[in-house]
């Protein structure tokens, strides 16, 4: 083996290294993309739910069950507009939940 055959063999051996190094070190990189992301999608949807709005929505709910005696009471006299009571109370979840 000539001193050019061994460069030639080192040089490849020396870049299949690095290939699969190179592609080691991507892999991580995705998982660590990966879990980045959901780490943002998990705070998105904190912030979201901590939304003054939100938290206003389920203060006005707390002690809802001293308040109103069952669920028809609660559709009834929560403060809904009618046309979102009919809506939303009426026709859908009445009959599924019942059935």
């Amino acid at each position: 083996m000539s001193s050019e055959q061994a460069f030639a063999a080192a040089s490849v051996v020396v870049s299949l290294v690095a290939l699969g190094l190179s592609t080691l070190l991507l892999t991580r990189q995705n998982k660590q993309i990966e879990h980045e992301r959901n780490a943002l999608a998990i705070l998105d949807a904190i912030a979201r739910l901590t939304d003054a709005k939100i938290v206003e929505a389920f203060a006005q709910l707390d002690g809802i069950g001293a308040r109103y005696s069952d669920d028809e009471t609660v559709r009834r006299d929560f403060g809904v507009l009618p046309t979102i009571r009919r809506s939303c109370w009426s026709r859908s979840t009445s009959r599924r939940w019942r059935a």
